[in-house]
């Protein structure tokens, strides 16, 4: 796992509890010999959206019958 998607699997679980969104979402970086970097309010709002986008699409891969999920072997 790189370091954006630990962010993105941080602000995905962060989304699970915590009410309206970005808005109440903080997110430090800190990385060895670096000082700790906050992320803006712009760039959780990005994410937040990134995730949104990805779970709309997978809501819509799970209405696909099972049969067209299948993979050819």
């Amino acid at each position: 796992m790189n370091q954006e998607q630990g962010i993105k699997l941080a602000v995905r679980c962060l989304l699970e509890v915590v009410e309206h969104g970005a808005k109440n979402i903080d997110i430090g970086i800190l990385e060895k010999g670096k000082k700790l970097r906050k992320l803006n309010e712009k760039e959780v709002n990005e994410l937040v959206q990134q995730i949104q986008k990805e779970d709309d699409e997978d809501d819509d891969d799970d209405d696909e019958p099972m049969d067209d999920k299948k993979e050819d072997k």
